[in-house]
């Protein structure tokens, strides 16, 4: 098997919630412009602040949202590349 890049967008994050479960809400926009499916795995580097880290992703209505965990790895206003992976 071998995993390879499926696909990816660049973002800046709008909002965050340390009270939800967990995740990465992506608005409409976003979600349908990156071919993402819901609650998909996926990998989120943090270009403002080099971190990167492992999350799933639902549509949302605007914008990015860092929820959960997620929310204490970034700012507002931060810089993020969502990636999804396929493994063949």
């Amino acid at each position: 098997m071998r995993t390879y890049l499926r696909t990816w967008i660049g973002t800046i994050v709008t909002d965050k919630n340390a009270n939800y479960i967990g995740s990465l809400t992506l608005g409409c926009d976003l979600f349908r412009e990156g071919g993402f499916h819901q609650n998909e795995q996926v990998q989120v580097e943090n270009k403002s602040n080099g971190r990167v880290f492992t999350t799933y992703v639902v549509e949302g209505r605007d914008g990015a949202i860092l929820n959960g965990a997620a929310a204490r790895l970034g700012e507002i206003g931060d810089v993020i590349k969502v990636i999804a992976w396929e493994v063949k």
